[in-house]
């Protein structure tokens, strides 16, 4: 029983180990040159066991980060060839981000075909930045073993060679091998001339490498990592750019903001009693606001039937609207066209529906060519320095070119460092972010915004769950962090386009000055004004729903213990709350969404340096 489990442990252990993957052994060859580049070569003999597999594919890291900068810098990887067992290979090339930065991915092998037992792959390439810094000096620290593959290594040799400026007595040589970070080393190191050096290191498992520091003194070779005055300002530069953009960006639209949106200064405010003269409630919404949008209809509705020309009939099913015939001609122009608009096709009675397209598209053509009217009017009056959505598409297209510019470069530059594949995938969690950030500023209503602020909130959680550590500081260094700023900057100047008057400045102080008593007048106050005038509280409703406190106010009818308004014919004034509600569906078309309401490499340690990576088969 004994000997049978014995032979059965033995049978195990031998298919165990034939179906394992290992490097039978791993040599790289390092030749320093005098420019301070660098030619590598590297011989991999790879055992796949029994297991069929395509090939291998090999990781190195083309970026490092450094003591001066935390941006990644580009060590110029290039000129690579491949061959396997003497001859070459096929190999598809391309960057990848991984945990040890940057990578470019060699996969070699066929897909369409298979390799079993020991191979020999050798893969050749040049760097174009070789030398760090460490301390007062200069060095090469190359991660010749790189921590990041995933099976055991049998043995590794690493040859260096020095250039002609460099000799045996000139360097200090320093070796580091096991685990990232570590700072001691069981490798073996002897001289073979003057020249070449050799480290050398038996049984590496998964995830362990050997890098090799050759320290030597400034100037020794043509390119240094010392931080010169050039050096250092271009890695600010490619560090702050973004910043320096926004500056720029924010000065141009200020000038600009300056001639075309400043306004006429506008005086103390002082508490009004009474709504501008001649002047309707939708002319007085876009003087408040210089904006004349959908929102300000619901006001205007209430004031035509305050004033006589239609009443609100208000059921559990509907809201319509009804025509009383009456003469137009104490009107403005802007009333009139929204009772042609209402009662065009129906001349009597006007139902709100969102179940049909023709009556949205209708009720949007109507008020779309009112807002027209209204912007063209507040020129004309000598409200406003220029028609307000002029000037604001002006800046659009101001802006715009800029704003392509920045994407532009952020996006190259960021291609640079982690690759297309990689910034494609930032520029589809940006359109994410963009959008939340459309969302959150440009509507209203709570629902809205919360919406908006989590569609901006996730993409970025997401982003920086994907991307390793050591990338979010390049993330946070990238134009992805200047993008809300850029996008509330450019809000902001947007809508402070279009320019009040000394006409406008003083119209807009008296609003906001009756604003305030909407806002603060008790029902005490109400109650003295209505023993003057009986329909104070239904002339002054428009303005309540223009300015937002339409529940305060239709409030104030029970309160006060007083009939609803003639004009209104429903079980409940509080309904009126949700008139703007109403609109707003009435005029979106059906299923579509709508709302209600000097380098220095990373320091001297296993994995501190250039090369590195890893690999495995596939």
């Amino acid at each position: 029983m004994k000997t049978l489990f014995l032979i059965l442990l033995f049978t195990a252990q031998f298919l165990w180990a034939n179906g394992q993957e290992q490097i039978d052994n791993y040599h790289v060859d390092v030749q320093i040159n005098q420019d301070g580049s660098l030619n590598i070569k590297e011989e991999i003999a790879y055992n796949f066991s029994s297991l069929e597999k395509h090939g291998i594919y090999r990781d190195i890291p083309h970026t490092i980060k450094t003591d001066f900068n935390d941006f990644p810098v580009d060590i110029g990887l290039d000129n690579f060839t491949v061959t396997m067992d003497g001859n070459f290979v096929k190999v598809e090339q391309s960057k990848i981000n991984g945990d040890s930065g940057s990578n470019i991915r060699l996969q070699i092998g066929d897909a369409n075909g298979y390799v079993t037992g020991i191979h020999t792959y050798t893969i050749a390439y040049t760097v174009a930045h070789g030398v760090l810094k460490k301390g007062n000096d200069d060095a090469v620290r190359w991660n010749a073993i790189g921590t990041g593959w995933d099976i055991p290594i049998k043995s590794a040799t690493v040859v260096v060679h020095l250039p002609n400026s460099l000799f045996q007595n000139s360097v200090n040589i320093t070796t580091f091998s096991g685990s990232y970070g570590i700072t001691t080393s069981n490798a073996f190191l002897k001289w073979i001339n003057h020249k070449t050096l050799q480290s050398t290191i038996i049984n590496l498992a998964p995830h362990e490498g050997l890098t090799v520091e050759v320290a030597f003194a400034l100037g020794s070779l043509e390119q240094s990592g010392e931080l010169t005055p050039q050096k250092e300002l271009g890695l600010w530069l490619q560090k702050f750019w973004h910043w320096l953009f926004l500056g720029g960006f924010w000065f141009y639209i200020h000038r600009y903001w300056i001639k075309f949106g400043k306004n006429a200064p506008i005086q103390a405010i002082a508490v009004q009693y009474e709504a501008p003269k001649d002047m309707d409630i939708l002319q007085a919404g876009l003087i408040y606001d210089q904006y004349a949008d959908n929102k300000a209809f619901s006001p205007a509705i209430v004031e035509l039937a305050q004033l006589g020309y239609l009443n609100i009939i208000d059921s559990e099913e509907t809201l319509k609207l009804e025509k009383i015939e009456k003469d137009t001609n104490s009107l403005s122009f802007t009333q009139k066209y929204l009772i042609h608009t209402l009662f065009f096709k129906t001349n009597k009675t006007y139902e709100f529906s969102n179940k049909s397209i023709q009556k949205a598209n209708a009720l949007n053509d109507g008020f779309t060519k009112i807002n027209e009217k209204l912007y063209a009017w507040s020129k004309k009056e000598g409200y406003l320095k220029q028609n307000p959505n002029e000037a604001r598409r002006a800046f659009f297209w101001r802006i715009m070119p800029l704003t392509t510019l920045f994407m532009v470069i952020g996006f190259v530059m960021g291609a640079s460092i982690l690759g297309w594949e990689v910034m494609f995938m930032i520029g589809f969690f940006s359109i994410f972010i963009v959008v939340g950030l459309g969302v959150a500023i440009f509507t209203e209503g709570i629902f809205p915004v919360v919406f908006g602020i989590l569609f901006l909130i996730i993409p970025v959680i997401m982003l920086l769950t994907i991307f390793p550590s050591n990338q979010l500081t390049l993330l946070g260094y990238t134009f992805l962090s200047t993008l809300p700023i850029l996008g509330v900057l450019s809000y902001f100047y947007y809508k402070n386009m279009g320019a009040y008057t000394e006409k406008g400045a003083l119209t807009y102080a008296h609003l906001e000055g009756y604003k305030m008593f909407i806002k603060r007048v008790k029902a005490d106050e109400i109650e003295r004004r209505l023993e003057r005038e009986p329909n104070f509280l239904d002339k002054t409703l428009p303005y309540a729903i223009l300015f937002g406190y339409t529940k305060k106010w239709v409030n104030l009818y029970q309160e006060l213990h007083l009939a609803t308004p003639i004009w209104y014919q429903g079980n409940n004034i509080n309904h009126l709350n949700n008139l703007t509600n109403t609109i707003h569906s009435a005029t979106t078309l059906p299923n579509s969404a709508s709302s209600s309401g000097g380098y220095s490499g990373g320091g001297s340690s296993s994995g501190g340096g250039g090369g590195g990576g890893g690999g495995d088969s596939w």
